[in-house]
């Protein structure tokens, strides 16, 4: 197994566990159904959500492209522009360890967010100079609500720890 699916299946684990603690029932799919990591039943009121999970590992805060200021990103590709399904929610995760503790940060982003911010920011990307068309996506979510980003970009302010949106 490569180190790569190691820190999917420790995010998707880590997420799991996270829903248990909440109350909700969950179920991995272990790869068995496209495009959803985790399905989600709520016992009390009968609400079912589906999961993909993306995690990426530390916590260092992104400022590679000084245009884009502080945030966190995670890879995506273009079928993430069309995915816009009420019951589907993004965990995006970032974990690290930290002398033998591992830690993470969760955020619950729901799919119609992602799929609108995913798509803007690529057209904006395709209109800079000299730029070819790509199958590949940035989804990012900004650190710092002074900064002014490129394409309106959610904040983790809004999405960080909300489980609540899975009850």
């Amino acid at each position: 197994m490569s180190r790569n699916n190691q820190v999917s299946l420790a995010g998707e684990f880590a997420v799991l566990s996270q829903l248990f603690y909440a109350g909700l029932d969950a179920s991995l799919t272990l790869g068995n159904t496209k495009g959803v990591d985790i399905f989600i039943s709520n016992p009390e009121n009968g609400n079912q959500y589906k999961v993909e999970v993306k995690t990426k590992r530390g916590f260092k805060i992104s400022t590679e492209r000084c245009q884009w200021g502080p945030m966190y990103d995670w890879q995506m590709n273009e079928k993430h522009e069309a995915l816009r399904d009420k019951k589907l929610y993004y965990c995006f995760v970032r974990m690290d360890n930290n002398d033998g503790d591992i830690q993470s940060k969760f955020f619950i982003v729901p799919s119609k967010v992602v799929a609108d911010y995913v798509k803007a920011e690529h057209q904006w990307w395709i209109e800079g100079e000299g730029r070819n068309e790509t199958p590949n996506r940035t989804f990012r979510l900004g650190t710092d609500d002074e900064f002014e980003y490129p394409v309106k970009t959610p904040l983790t302010e809004e999405f960080e720890n909300r489980w609540d949106f899975l009850k």
